[in-house]
């Protein structure tokens, strides 16, 4: 029995540990257009790849100031949500600094 839930709890750890960070960062990534008014981001990132994705807060955009051209690090949820912006330098705009990662 003692193996049986070894086991399980060996399969459970990891299951946890992956839902306890369900976004990603994207660093040193080129900001190509901001849209208030759709509430969207457009961004090269270092390896090449443009995606639009949906700013959650639009205030986040404003406060940060982010326009065309700005070096960006930005978290996107698991809906390819952006749910935190930091300039090249600067903390996030949530009130704390972003991990450094690597995209998908």
């Amino acid at each position: 029995m003692k193996r049986v839930m070894a086991f399980v709890i060996g399969l459970w750890l990891p299951a946890v540990a992956w839902a306890a960070n369900p976004s990603n960062t994207y660093t040193g990534t080129t900001v190509e257009h901001v849209d208030t008014g759709k509430q969207t981001l457009s961004i090269k990132t270092r390896e090449g790849e443009r995606w639009t994705l949906h700013v959650s807060d639009p205030e986040m955009l404003k406060k940060q100031n982010v326009q065309k051209g700005d070096t960006v690090s930005v978290q996107v949820d698991t809906n390819n949500e952006v749910i935190k912006i930091a300039k090249a330098g600067e903390s996030g705009s949530s009130g704390g600094g972003m991990e450094p990662g690597s995209g998908q």
